[in-house]
């Protein structure tokens, strides 16, 4: 079963930077990277994927953009394709978890 990867993980959030920072009256990476004091390089790999932010930083953004964590990093407000896709290996993984936990349950109670 094929899980998400840290990789794809990032593009995405990348891409909902990149959406919320354009929302908040078309900001410039410039002006994103003067709130959040990095430099416009630092915002520019975070929107390409290729760099990741702090647990503080994340915080910093959401403050920031006026929203809430999570929706850094839900599917939605990104290109429709990547969207599903991303749902559905969430959704994949979720099953396989449940039917991992079902399954657990299942052995310990024909263990009684």
């Amino acid at each position: 079963m094929y899980k998400i990867t840290q990789q794809e993980i990032q593009k995405n959030f990348g891409k909902k930077v990149a959406f919320y920072r354009k929302k908040m009256n078309k900001w410039t990476q410039s002006m994103l990277a003067d709130k959040m004091d990095v430099t416009i390089n630092t915002i520019s790999q975070i929107e390409n994927g290729k760099s990741f932010v702090t647990a503080e930083r994340l915080a910093s953004l959401a403050t920031i953009f006026k929203i809430e964590v999570y929706q850094l990093f839900t599917p939605d407000n990104i290109e429709y394709d990547d969207a599903s896709d991303i749902l559905a290996k969430y959704t994949d993984n979720v099953k396989e978890k449940i039917d991992s936990i079902r399954d657990d349950y299942l052995r310990k109670i024909k263990k009684k």
